[in-house]
């Protein structure tokens, strides 16, 4: 039976490093188009959900094809609001009026280099160990493996009883391309990542 994966993509319009980076480009297109496309035709994925705050941001995505319900209540759209807590929020509302999913995805709009074969190969991982959760990570001599932000897959019950995208016993995918997991959060990070866009 084919699994039914509900992709996330959690954008809020405020951001302090690099302020709006949610709307910046790399190429054509800003971060989040990027990360909604990045989960678009792939079969397990039966849509993709953007939770924002921002008026430009639900339009932007909806326009690219995503699922945009409502803007995200600002109590949920604070600083210190979790990744957890905004994507039980979408979550609980996805099964509540839409269907019931075996996992979230979370895609953050901050790994624009992300590609369809690291997401499919994060699905065949969960397929195989669910309900563990699956998060893509990368290594270094000085630091071991290390979380980089670029998939998370969790069930929906470990979210719901852990509050988190990886507890203690999440399976980690290894990813050794540094470009896909450029993370962007700074200004210097944007401008690397448009120049590894255009020298590609």
């Amino acid at each position: 039976m084919r699994l039914k994966i509900l992709a996330l993509v959690l954008a809020r319009g405020k951001s302090k490093r690099l302020p709006k980076k949610n709307l910046k480009k790399v190429g054509k297109k800003t971060l989040v188009e990027l990360a909604v496309s990045s989960g678009k035709n792939i079969k397990e994925i039966i849509d993709v959900l953007v939770s924002t705050d921002d008026k430009e941001i639900f339009k932007l995505s909806k326009k690219a094809g995503a699922l945009v319900p409502w803007l995200r209540p600002k109590k949920l759209s604070m600083d210190n609001t979790t990744s957890a807590d905004s994507a039980l929020h979408a979550l609980n509302w996805y099964e509540k009026f839409v269907t019931k999913v075996d996992g979230l995805l979370l895609l953050q709009p901050t790994s624009p280099f992300r590609t369809k074969k690291t997401i499919r190969d994060t699905i065949a991982l969960f397929k195989k160990y669910k309900p563990r959760q699956v998060v893509s990570v990368s290594y270094t001599k000085k630091k071991g493996n290390f979380v980089n932000g670029v998939v998370y897959l969790t069930s929906p019950i470990k979210l719901r009883r852990h509050k988190t995208f990886y507890h203690d016993d999440f399976l980690p995918l290894l990813l050794k391309s540094k470009k896909e997991c450029l993370d962007i959060n700074t200004i210097e990070n944007l401008k690397l990542a448009r120049k590894l866009h255009y020298n590609k």
